[in-house]
């Protein structure tokens, strides 16, 4: 078992090398820009799960400075801001954060649910209840839209979520209606 651990370990260390390379690379591709943020913010939500809050802001910065449009970072960036209660900062941060992504070519517009999740929690930190609560209506209307219930099913299908809170949906939602419902500590 420790053969096969320390194999996975050498196996991530040689990916995590070369994708560090990509990063001093000036702009191969939008592809390539594409993948090194996929890659960061896969690290940084690993990070924020580790307690790692600044490594996960760094990544979260390096994303955005790799490809601006990459909602996923901004997203995550916020969570971060709003764990170190920089509420502020993580308003002013998505007020700016891009609404439509360009992936090779295409221009996809991103959904609103997890800027107004993280305004909503903003807001009730700086104890501003009437956005907090207004942000969490739109986040779980936003969640509730048809449009969102066929991205997730095309995405789950695709096992391709673009953003870290998929497999906490439930926990999501249910924080949403307690900022609305004024229970949140």
């Amino acid at each position: 078992m420790a053969l096969l651990d320390f194999r996975k370990w050498a196996k991530f260390r040689e990916l995590d090398r070369k994708n560090r390379a990509l990063l001093d690379e000036p702009d191969a591709s939008a592809y390539a820009a594409a993948d090194k943020a996929t890659w960061l913010v896969s690290r940084a939500c690993h990070c924020v799960r580790e307690g790692s809050h600044k490594k996960a802001a760094d990544d979260f910065r390096a994303t955005i400075r790799v490809k601006p449009d990459w909602g996923p970072a901004y997203g995550g960036l916020a969570h971060v801001l709003n764990i170190k209660g920089d509420f502020k900062a993580a308003i002013t941060l998505l007020d700016n954060a891009p609404a439509v992504v360009q992936v090779a070519g295409d221009s996809i517009r991103l959904p609103t649910w997890e800027y107004d999740f993280h305004r909503a929690y903003a807001y009730r930190g700086l104890g501003d209840s009437a956005e907090a609560r207004a942000h969490a209506r739109r986040a779980l209307d936003a969640l509730d839209s048809p449009e969102w219930r066929n991205m997730e099913k095309q995405s789950l299908r695709a096992a391709t979520l673009g953003h870290h809170y998929a497999d906490m949906k439930d926990l999501v939602i249910e924080t949403l209606r307690a900022i609305i419902d004024e229970t949140v500590r």
